[in-house]
């Protein structure tokens, strides 16, 4: 049986739908095809990972705020 390659997209809606405990894990990992102790390496990479995600776009947003002024320019705009 050939194994089967994961993208990182894949993996991660996988995880968030065990995390989400509305259907047993057991049912999901066969649902994916997926071993439990898979399921898990894949949400402990997450939960480790995670905080980087945010760390990521704090450092790309413009400086003095003027994501704000855009921001709220652009509600002007609508209203």
């Amino acid at each position: 049986m050939q194994r089967r390659k994961w993208d990182s997209k894949d993996k991660l809606l996988i995880v968030l739908e065990g995390l989400k405990a509305k259907v047993p894990l057991g049912e999901l990992c066969t649902k994916f095809q997926i071993s439990q102790s898979m399921y898990y390496k894949w949400r402990d990479q997450l939960l480790a990972n995670g905080p980087k995600v945010f760390d990521h776009a704090a450092s790309t947003e413009p400086p003095n705020g003027s994501s704000m002024k855009t921001r709220s320019s652009n509600v002007s705009l609508v209203s």
